[in-house]
């Protein structure tokens, strides 16, 4: 036994054979080998081009590029490596455009470019400002309600919800820019489009316009009044019937829609939910 392991040992190369001490033995085929004391073969260390250093990789590459937008007063391009994760910073190539920013050196190699070139940051030339002004909707400039912020310093498809005030009733809401530029579905006032309570929009405005005053004399929620939802709301409230004094719970849409508006299911069987009776 002795001399066959004599004969693998003699025979591996002299790069990849290393005899692994007996201690150390583990489970499976390797750590058999090395509890029976027998040389392993290993393969060579790994001689790859991680280690290559920015100012050797690049010319090699075609990435000329990269050494011209490097703009990192710290360190040179031969004191990182080609796939570091250390940001640096870069300013772009071309004269139009000019933009510094940070990036990690790998991501570079990679392919990562110019976020300014594309699209990705606002830049003097494309930004929210700019946006508005060119497709003719600086109605959205004189709606910015962010005093911390300007719409410049924005891209017209940021995701960023910012304050907004309308020009036409002074109403106040949040929302995102591009929920505001989407050229499908943009989004207006609230209040205008009658998504919101308002002095002006409101149930209790909408009974008064419409005879429906029997609602007012059946609301019954404790901690909200008829002014604080529209006549369309989803809001599931408790009511009291005139009649019966039944109590129960139905959508403020249900009781207000114009079609087969829902009444006491007391007092109207199959037109309106479970209850019960409030003591009067």
């Amino acid at each position: 036994m002795a001399a066959m392991r004599c004969v693998v040992a003699a025979s591996a190369p002299a790069w990849g054979a290393r005899a692994l001490p007996r201690r150390r033995a583990g489970g499976g085929a390797l750590g058999r080998l090395r509890r029976r004391g027998g040389a392993v073969l290993l393969p060579p260390p790994r001689m790859g081009r991680q280690g290559e250093t920015l100012e050797d990789w690049c010319p090699a590459h075609g990435r000329e590029d990269l050494l011209e937008e490097w703009d990192e007063p710290v360190r040179g391009t031969r004191e990182v490596t080609r796939g570091s994760n250390e940001k640096v910073r870069w300013k772009c190539g071309k004269e139009e455009c000019g933009y510094r920013w940070s990036a990690a050196v790998g991501h570079r190699t990679r392919g990562s470019g110019c976020p300014a070139c594309a699209g990705k940051v606002p830049t003097a030339t494309h930004n929210f400002e700019v946006y508005c002004q060119e497709t003719g909707r600086e109605e959205l400039l004189g709606e910015w309600a962010d005093r911390s912020s300007r719409p410049k310093d924005f891209m017209p498809g940021s995701d960023k919800k910012v304050p907004w005030e309308c020009r036409e009733c002074g109403w106040g809401w949040e929302a995102t820019l591009n929920s505001r530029t989407n050229s499908c579905h943009a989004n207006g006032c609230p209040a205008c489009a009658g998504k919101v309570a308002t002095p002006t929009n409101n149930l209790a405005v909408w009974c008064g316009q419409n005879g429906r005053e029997d609602l007012l004399g059946e609301w019954a929620h404790p901690d909200k009044a008829p002014t604080d939802f529209t006549p369309a709301s989803a809001t599931k409230v408790p009511w009291q019937c005139g009649e019966c004094g039944w109590g129960w719970e139905a959508f403020v849409y249900h009781r207000s829609r114009s079609t087969q508006p829902r009444g006491c299911p007391t007092c109207n069987p199959g037109g309106g939910g479970k209850g019960g009776r409030v003591a009067k």
